[in-house]
């Protein structure tokens, strides 16, 4: 009973409602980037993502409440260098699999979703495969989960001007440990993980804007101990009628989990998003 507990209570955060409508909206939301590492190695030069998601079946209560089952899937490749007659390298694949519940209750959205990732070398045996299941709950704006992250920002009649605002979504998980179940659980010690998304807007310019993003992640591990990531970094934003596009350059300052680890690295790139 303790396992389908969150859900229950994401049900009757949105009960009694005068009048439910039930919906199947089939909406489909993607997002991508693909940047390089400095200085690049033999370990880490390229990586580039794919994220798809979709709405499948929709319960509107009325009075701004609604509850959205979603899937979604992401998948991760990397890249390493070689100076030699083939200079890129494959070398490792992530790819995450992701149901969930999505509550929104005015101009706020609750997630609980369930990810099951898993990390594979690519021909060869030097990094083991990594597998883990945690069930995360993220809170944030509602429309930063909408595919529609920019709308408010957006004026089309702007010109060039000091346009700050804030931005954010924090979010938890925990890792339940099985017996001897190895899709489950493999090879990783973490318990929790804990961070934010936190982004502040600077200047904007018609369609074009400026803005820095931080994401901060703490991993707590069974049996003791902590470890983090700080990463940072600058986006301009190009805003069109069907989504943004962006060049970023940032900077992991710190990281010492130990899944495929990338500190001190600088990383340029870009990234896409339908609205």
């Amino acid at each position: 009973m303790r396992k389908f507990f969150p859900l229950l209570l994401m049900t009757l955060m949105f009960l009694p409602a005068t009048a439910v409508e039930i919906s199947a909206p089939i909406k489909w939301h993607s997002e991508g980037y693909l940047l390089r590492f400095v200085p690049r190695s033999d370990r880490y030069f390229l990586e580039g993502t794919v994220d798809n998601l979709i709405d499948m079946l929709k319960v509107d209560f009325g009075a701004e409440r609604s509850l959205t089952l979603f899937l979604r899937a992401t998948i991760w490749t990397g890249m390493g260098y070689q100076c030699e007659d083939v200079i890129f390298d494959p070398r490792d694949m992530h790819y995450s699999l992701v149901p969930g519940l999505r509550g929104e209750m005015g101009k706020y959205s609750l997630t609980f979703q369930w990810l099951h990732d898993c990390f594979h070398e690519v021909d060869r045996k030097t990094e083991p495969t990594i597998i883990w299941n945690a069930f995360e709950f993220r809170f944030s704006p509602q429309h930063f989960t909408s595919g529609n992250k920019m709308d408010k920002f957006y004026q089309s009649d702007k010109v060039l001007t000091f346009f700050p605002f804030f931005d954010w979504e924090i979010y938890f998980a925990f890792y339940p440990k099985l017996r001897s179940v190895s899709w489950f659980q493999y090879m990783q010690p973490f318990s929790t993980h804990t961070g934010a998304d936190i982004k502040i807007g600077l200047i904007q310019h018609k369609s074009i804007l400026l803005g820095i993003e931080y994401t901060p992640t703490l991993w707590t591990k069974y049996g003791g101990g902590v470890c983090h990531r700080q990463l940072a970094q600058i986006n301009l934003d190009y805003v069109g009628d069907y989504g943004v596009f962006s060049f970023f350059w940032g900077y992991n300052f710190y990281e010492d989990q130990p899944v495929r680890p990338k500190p001190h690295r600088a990383i340029i790139g870009v990234r896409w998003e339908t609205r």
